[in-house]
């Protein structure tokens, strides 16, 4: 038997994934230049339009000039796009599926936020909820309550914090006035936990409470106040796509399945100060350091179909 070097896997799996991102952006560059549309910043169909827009603007001015060069894209430009959509796909892919597991958690112990949830599916998209959205998807934008549960779970369980180099003579100004400099160009970040866990923005800050976004006047506002998207200009791109998966699969499964958290031991006495989920979940309420946020030794769970 030849053991092939890892090296080696995942230099095919690489070269697998450029290929077919290839494919796919040539394929999006052919339609632009033949619809003779670039689509604008503001308004773009995709992510991938705002990566390609330059380059397709180019060939499709070259087109109208006579000029009918390849639409392939160069190899800096090959570059800076694959990057770009890697990050993305690996990024959402991983911080989606942590989400959903913490959700999935926090559920097991609601029934009376499953039920209402539920209730909402049915009242805004009818007795097949899943039809309605493959007829007409833009009907996610009716479900506030399902959103609400949703941001319960990365207001709890933040996957990430923002990670940004401070420009030359930046200084930080302290909870009593001081003002610090902030030397070397060091990299800076802003604490998403202690921003979601502070009680001065979130009352009753442990629960798992949907209600406290629903009524405008009590609600937080403001970017700074909820970052499980990132903040301060350098918010994910991918955010919307990233809330309606997340109501997608909320909807699909709170109507036909049910699911409890497997093995669970609850404590008696708190182990940690900010927060009390540990009384309830034990070591599953705890986050695991990686990529993001991630549940600790996965998220087990026991499924059963709704009677």
């Amino acid at each position: 038997m030849v053991q092939i070097p890892r090296r080696w896997k995942r230099h095919r799996i690489v070269s697998r994934l450029d290929r077919s991102l290839r494919q796919k952006v040539n394929e999006c560059v052919e339609r632009i230049v033949q619809e003779g549309d670039v689509p604008s910043r503001q308004n773009p169909r995709s992510i991938m339009d705002l990566l390609i827009r330059e380059h397709a603007e180019a060939m499709l001015e070259e087109r109208k000039g006579g000029v009918y060069g390849r639409l392939e894209l160069s190899s800096s430009e090959e570059e800076m796009i694959f990057s770009n959509l890697k990050t993305m796909l690996l990024g959402g892919h991983s911080t989606s599926m942590s989400t959903l597991c913490f959700l999935f958690m926090l559920l097991s112990k609601a029934p009376d936020v499953v039920e209402k949830m539920h209730r909402e599916h049915i009242e805004q998209l009818g007795a097949s909820p899943t039809v309605t959205l493959l007829d007409n998807p833009s009907m996610l934008r009716r479900l506030p309550y399902t959103e609400a549960v949703i941001k319960e779970s990365p207001r709890l369980y933040p996957l990430g914090s923002d990670l940004k180099q401070a420009p030359p003579g930046t200084t930080i100004t302290t909870h009593d006035g001081r003002r610090l400099p902030n030397a070397n160009g060091l990299i800076m970040t802003a604490s998403t936990h202690t921003i979601h866990y502070d009680a001065n923005i979130y009352p009753d800050r442990t629960s798992f409470r949907p209600e406290r976004w629903i009524d405008p006047e009590k609600a937080p506002t403001g970017p700074g106040y909820f970052r499980a998207f990132g903040g301060d200009g350098r918010t994910c791109p991918g955010q919307n796509m990233g809330m309606n998966i997340l109501k997608i699969v909320m909807v699909i499964t709170m109507g036909k399945y049910t699911f409890d958290c497997a093995g669970l031991a609850p404590n008696k006495e708190p182990r940690t100060k900010h927060t009390n989920l540990y009384l309830v979940f034990r070591d599953t309420a705890f986050q695991q350091l990686g990529l993001d946020g991630r549940p600790g030794d996965g998220m087990m769970m026991t499924v059963g179909k709704k009677a």
